[in-house]
Order: C-alpha cells, then structure tokens, then sequence
C-alpha cells in the first residue's frame, strides 16, 4: 500500500508515536549519536524516527518488516531507532536498511549540500549555472596539461567523474572516459566541456517533464 505524506498533514497519531519516542532517549545519549544538538535537530530526530516506525503502530499496518534507504553515515541513525523500537509497548518488528551509495559534493571532500550551493546541481539550476558548478569542481587532473597527458589523471577522486558514473546511462561510454583520463587522453578541460553539455541536457529535459508532470505531482501529494 502506498502512502506519500507530508510530515506537517500526517495524523495526531503520528506526532503522538514521536512524542513516545522523545521519551525513550536522554540528551547525552543523542550527543553521543549526533554531536552537537538544537531543540530543531532533536525534534527532526524523533520525527525521522516515527517516519520508519509509524506503519507499524495497529492504527496503521501492525508489525511489520521494514526497510529504509540511507547513506552509510546515516547508520547510528538506523541504530539508534532499532534500539528504541525495542523500548515502547508495540512489539515492533526490527526495522532493516539498505545502504545506498550517493554521489559526493562537487568540492574535495565534501557532501552535497543545500546550504552550500556550489557543492551541488539542482534540478532548479540552469544549464548555465551547472556549467559553471561543473567548471569549479574537484578534478583528479594532474598540475599541467603536459603532466596530464604524460602521466594520466585520478577519476577515482574526480567529480566530474563522478557525475558520469552515476548519471550517464551508458555504462560503455563512462568505462572509455574512465580510461581516456587515466592514459592522460582526455584532459580535465575537454572532460568538463563534455560533462557540461550532458547535464545541460538532462536538466532541460527534466525541466519539461516536470512542466507537463506538475499537475500529477500536486494531485499525489495534497489529494483531490
């Protein structure tokens, strides 16, 4: 059964299962899990927390099992909310995740972030911007343009690399850059000019596909 909902529409008895929850933990013990914590994070904890279990409270589904998809840093995460599932009064069957592997932000060592907008490409950027983005970001590239081609460039830390490996649907053509790069073929300039040019694609197409989806997505989301 399929349920898309927004946290702020959700029923009463979904705030109530957080509000059980928030009871089940001390501050120290969230500390240790998340570092450094405001009244906004805790209370987005809980809530996460009730996003994974809620379904299977008896007003819902009843027990059940479960898997929630999340990065591999989201894991205490995950650990945290098997451990409470085992504290409050439902018998909750253990929630399970899959861990999904995420495309990192377009500067060295960095996550995509939405309040850092030059580590990533939104689906609102234009082709311009993301060209721009794109031109800044983190290359495995050598110093010079002569080191490159005599001793080849490092994809495995490129972001532009990175961008082709998990949005070019053709998987031949991503092994042929992977291998242009590292025989010193395809310098870091030409790649870029590329991979621009492929995104500014897919965002014009995702662009007129939301256009012509719009309507649908409302429907789904807030009803009738």
């Amino acid at each position: 059964k399929r349920d898309i909902y927004l946290q702020s529409k959700k029923e009463p008895r979904y705030f109530e299962l957080a509000f059980e929850i928030s009871k089940k933990f001390t501050f120290a013990e969230l500390s240790a899990i998340y570092g450094e914590l405001t009244p906004g994070k805790l209370a987005a904890n809980y809530l996460q927390y009730a996003d994974i279990l809620h379904p299977q409270l008896p007003e819902y589904c009843g027990a059940i099992p479960s898997v929630t998809p999340v990065a591999l840093d989201q894991d205490p995460h995950i650990r945290a909310v098997r451990d409470v599932s085992r504290k409050l009064p439902y018998k909750f069957t253990l929630p399970t995740s899959i861990y999904i592997v995420h495309q990192s932000g377009l500067k060295e060592g960095s996550k995509m972030s939405s309040s850092k907008p030059e580590t990533a490409i939104f689906l609102t950027d234009s082709p311009e911007e993301a060209k721009r983005k794109i031109f800044r970001a983190f290359t495995g590239g050598k110093g010079t343009i002569e080191e490159q081609k005599k001793l080849g460039g490092n994809p495995s830390i490129c972001k532009v690399y990175e961008i082709y490996k998990y949005h070019h649907p053709n998987s031949k053509f991503v092994k042929e850059i992977y291998m242009k790069c590292t025989s010193g073929d395809l310098i870091c300039g030409e790649c870029k000019k590329m991979c621009a040019e492929f995104i500014a694609k897919l965002l014009k197409l995702h662009r007129k596909k939301f256009e012509k989806n719009l309507k649908k997505a409302e429907k789904i989301v807030w009803g009738e």
